[in-house]
């Protein structure tokens, strides 16, 4: 359907809801984008968060662990013993703590596994760390070497390393997610400067045709109104449009017709009266001639 088909008011109203909608789907993108860039820091700030607390878990099992070595090197030295118990006991605490939060935040299937293998090579070594110190305790000190060599360092050795593990996990998790935040708004921005362009675009075209469409007729009037001013009514219009213009040319047109045809009629009018000026002015002559 053409565009001159329309009233100019729907015609500007089109133009308008046009260039609206787009800014709309820019507002809609740009919220959309925006909630999304939310998610993405609010899950980056929680593995950020969940690999600290997997740093401080292995930071706290290593100096747990050296600080259980160093008992079982004194023999069970009762300075030692008394200086290194409390710590101990209050660092296990905080990672009992450490370890409930991060089973009540992980959801990944990979994540829980390394999480729960965690767990048990943690039971294993406290179980050989508190055997250890039992024997210390009970002055048995080649029993407790023995156990010391053979059964807590492995397990010192197998805990260690899935912590490592869980705590890499975590750690490339969270700078995954980073890299895939960064991407999501640079992609965003990118979808916004598309729409930018395309709304500027279609502006720039609407403005063009509406204006070309308004102008183009209103020339065509001027034209009209140009030629009656100067006699000149052999200037015929012929429109299609659907519109105010193109019936304002029509009418124009129209107008144009009825001058032509009045001015012929009074030519013809005029032709007339000049016929019978001379059959009269004539006559005079013949009856001035009889009269002589």
């Amino acid at each position: 359907m053409k565009l001159t088909n329309f009233k100019i008011a729907t015609r500007l109203s089109i133009g308008f809801a046009a260039v609206l909608a787009l800014m709309i789907a820019m507002s809609v993108a740009a919220y959309v984008r925006m909630s999304a860039s939310s998610n993405d820091l609010d899950e980056t700030i929680a593995l950020s968060g969940r690999s600290k607390l997997a740093d401080a878990w292995l930071a706290g099992t290593e100096l747990n662990i050296s600080r259980v070595i160093a008992i079982a090197k004194s023999h069970g030295d009762p300075a030692v013993v008394a200086y290194f118990e409390p710590m101990m006991k209050e660092t296990s605490a905080q990672i009992g703590e450490i370890q409930k939060t991060l089973e009540s935040e992980i959801s990944s299937p990979s994540g829980k596994a390394l999480l729960a293998e965690a767990s048990d090579k943690r039971h294993v070594y406290n179980e050989a760390r508190a055997k250890v110190l039992d024997l210390i305790r009970n002055g048995d000190k080649a029993a407790a070497d023995i156990h010391f060599n053979q059964v807590m360092l492995p397990a010192v050795t197998a805990y260690l390393s899935t912590m490592k593990d869980l705590q890499k996990f975590e750690s490339e998790l969270s700078v995954s997610n980073l890299a895939g935040a960064q991407s999501a708004v640079a992609n965003g921005q990118k979808v916004q400067m598309m729409l930018l362009f395309a709304g500027l675009a279609m502006g720039a075209w609407m403005a063009y045709v509406i204006t070309r469409s308004i102008t183009q007729p209103l020339n065509s009037a001027l034209g009209v109104a140009r030629g009656i001013a100067n006699n000149d009514l052999s200037n015929v219009v012929h429109s299609d449009r659907k519109d105010e213009l193109g019936d304002l040319l029509r009418e124009l047109d129209r107008m144009r017709a009825s001058l032509h045809q009045m001015v012929s009629q009074v030519r013809g009018s005029t032709e007339s009266i000049s016929t019978a000026s001379a059959e009269i002015a004539t006559g005079n002559q013949d009856l001035s001639a009889r009269t002589e």
